[in-house]
């Protein structure tokens, strides 16, 4: 009974370190921006001295909060720098962060694509995903391991995280920006109530302008007299230029007609015709199906294509892509520890 009870002891007093560094990441997807909301826990006896954000690309800092309101931070690059006090325990950040170009390029690639990083050891992560607007129909969800909350939302949950981590929606059939159901109601709601109105004050005024000359005409009824008028006969030989040149454009061939607006030349192929006779000329079934990932999800690291192309092993994968690096097909870019793929100088030009 001693012992049980030490170690309970124990395991309270250090359960506040369990979890000293947690963040709480909450995205809202619309049809113009990305809204990217941040809580970062640090523990009572967390002893980090910074912690780094990645952001999207252009995207721009909203605001940052602490438990006794604004608090400064630095921005380096594609990061945002908090530093917590070390005078305060449990110290709390709310980060928004605001991107339009996230959203804009669902409508270009039919796929919302997001790396989120940190520059410490997170030990509780988790990440809940929300489309706000009808946006389009969804094909897959990656990271696999997600759920779906009660309120639609995607859900995922990590722990002792150590490295960053890409979050893709890919979506089957994406909906215009001007396609907006409730805007459409809301359109056909005022038609249906201005239509009535208006062709009550067109009645209305029928009726006005139409009695006093009823009763004009009743009042003093006039008949006046029809002068016909003859028009003067044309001689047949009397031909103007306009009905000269109408004739001849009408005994004009059709079929020169048709050559003349005929296109002169073939036209030329595009680059995507180009991009695939050109991978299909010199790359193997599967380095053409490695091209055509990295095409669609441009920044992804290698072993991510291993969840779009499950049959393929890491080790294969790495003969692959850096056969195509070789060849000048793909370009394998160092970021920190991680190898990011772009096409390559012969592939740039053709997509």
């Amino acid at each position: 009974m001693l012992k049980q009870s030490f170690f309970l002891f124990f395991f309270l007093l250090f359960l506040p370190q369990a979890f000293s560094l947690s963040v709480d990441l909450s995205i809202e997807i619309q049809k113009t921006e990305t809204t990217l909301n941040y809580i970062v826990s640090f523990g009572e006896n967390e002893s980090v001295s910074s912690l780094a954000i990645e952001m999207p690309q252009n995207a721009s800092v909203e605001n940052v909060l602490g438990n006794r309101g604004e608090v400064p931070y630095e921005e380096a690059g594609d990061f945002i720098i908090l530093r917590p006090d070390a005078k305060e325990n449990g110290k709390t950040y709310l980060v928004k962060i605001i991107s339009e170009d996230t959203s804009l390029q669902i409508y270009e690639k039919k796929a919302f694509s997001m790396y989120t990083s940190f520059n410490s050891e997170i030990d509780n992560y988790s990440v809940r995903i929300a489309l706000r607007d009808n946006i389009g129909k969804i094909e897959s969800v990656f990271p696999r391991t997600y759920k779906i909350s009660s309120d639609g939302k995607f859900e995922w949950t990590f722990s002792n995280l150590n490295e960053e981590v890409l979050f893709v929606i890919n979506f089957d059939e994406v909906y215009g920006l001007e396609d907006d159901s409730q805007d459409k109601t809301d359109t056909l709601l005022v038609l249906l109530l201005f239509i009535p109105i208006l062709l009550f004050f067109l009645f209305f005024f029928f009726l006005l302008r139409r009695t006093p000359k009823q009763t004009q005409a009743t009042q003093s009824p006039q008949v006046l007299p029809i002068k016909k008028e003859t028009m003067p006969e044309r001689n047949e030989e009397q031909v103007t230029p306009l009905e000269i040149q109408a004739q001849e454009e009408s005994e004009k061939d059709p079929e020169k007609e048709e050559e003349e607006k005929a296109p002169i030349g073939s036209p030329e192929k595009t680059g995507d015709d180009n991009f695939e006779q050109l991978i299909h000329k010199y790359l193997t079934e599967n380095e053409r199906d490695v091209v055509q990932v990295v095409k669609k999800h441009e920044g992804l690291s290698q072993y991510d294509i291993l969840n779009f192309l499950p049959a393929l092993t890491k080790s294969n994968l790495s003969k692959i892509v850096t056969k195509l690096h070789n060849k000048k097909f793909l370009n394998r870019i160092k970021v920190g520890k991680v190898n990011k793929l772009h096409l390559g100088e012969k592939l740039e030009e053709k997509k």
